[in-house]
């Protein structure tokens, strides 16, 4: 996955963090804009690999960082993916 993913224009990090114990995974994925990250999901690593590796692991949490498009948003919504659209200020009360 990493290495297929590495080879998409625009793929700026894909990278596995494992606990201690080995039992849990975390993901970190970076794509230079929303267009990549529309790309990277049409992709062989999410259509090809992802279901293989979710033969073998439970997915318990799907959050996504970033404004992403209405496409990519829709697509990632439909995997359950809680979205965090970026914010840049202070409101007043």
């Amino acid at each position: 996955m990493a290495a297929g993913t590495s080879a998409e224009p625009g793929a700026v990090a894909y990278e596995f963090y494992l606990s201690g114990d080995k039992k849990r995974c975390r993901l970190y994925e970076e794509y230079r804009d929303d267009a990549v990250a529309l790309a990277h999901l049409s992709g062989p690593v999410v259509n090809e690999m992802v279901p293989q590796l979710l033969g073998m692991a439970n997915l318990d949490a799907f959050e996504v960082y970033g404004d992403l498009g209405p496409a990519t948003t829709s697509i990632l919504q439909g995997f359950g993916a809680g979205i965090f659209a970026g914010w840049h200020g202070i409101q007043s009360p």
